[in-house]
């Protein structure tokens, strides 16, 4: 709720005391997500990548994690890790569309260079 009224700066402390405290997984991973969403909309994608990996590190198979961070990866010029992540989080749901979107979109990108 914090986000959608723009109190950016409160939310990242919510959310930075909930990792502290929290030892729950489920609501780990969504607090990380959520900070990682924070940063991608500030242009903090180096820190919001930090929050993703870290996700992905203790859940390899969250397919949201993956697809966010070929997202963030994109938007920092690394196409081909992008592509990848991308194409593990098809491989783990393949009907999760904006990662078929994403890759689709590098595909692509890399026709129209050649």
């Amino acid at each position: 709720m914090l986000i959608k009224t723009g109190k950016i700066d409160e939310a990242v402390k919510h959310f930075k005391e909930e990792l502290q405290i929290n030892k729950n997984k489920r609501v780990i991973e969504k607090t990380r997500l959520n900070m990682a969403y924070i940063y991608y909309i500030e242009n903090r994608f180096d820190e919001a990548e930090t929050h993703l990996r870290a996700v992905l590190k203790n859940n390899q198979t969250h397919y949201e994690a993956h697809t966010y961070l070929g997202i963030v990866l994109k938007k920092q010029g690394r196409t081909e890790e992008a592509a990848d992540h991308f194409a593990e989080a098809l491989r783990l749901n393949p009907d999760y569309e904006l990662a078929k979107k994403s890759l689709e979109i590098i595909m692509m990108e890399e026709a129209s260079r050649k």
